[in-house]
């Protein structure tokens, strides 16, 4: 497996080129696609991919925790929290390389 990691600039690099787009565009295009999932996501709503996977907000409980040197009890609040699930295409295409 390669590792590499894959930037903002690269991606709009590569839609800019796919696309048609100034460099520009593309860059303003994630920016607004990224911002609106977020919004969305802020106000309950699951997006959905279709073919991709789902974004949702989780809420995590409340736990209690222990120092691991003080040994003093910790309160970790509730949060949300963003999950991704990808959807079956998606995890059969990278696990076995099969297009549907």
């Amino acid at each position: 497996m390669k590792d590499s990691i894959i930037s903002k600039s690269f991606l709009a690099k590569e839609l800019s080129a796919y696309m048609g787009w100034s460099n520009r565009k593309s860059v303003l295009f994630i920016d607004h696609f990224f911002d609106w999932i977020k919004s969305q996501m802020l106000l309950g709503n699951r997006i959905v991919l279709s073919g991709f996977g789902v974004f949702q907000l989780n809420m995590r409980k409340q736990r209690r925790l222990l120092h691991p040197i003080t040994q003093e009890p910790l309160v970790i609040p509730e949060r949300l929290c963003p999950q991704f699930t990808p959807a079956d295409t998606l995890l059969k295409f990278l696990n076995y390389g099969i297009k549907l």
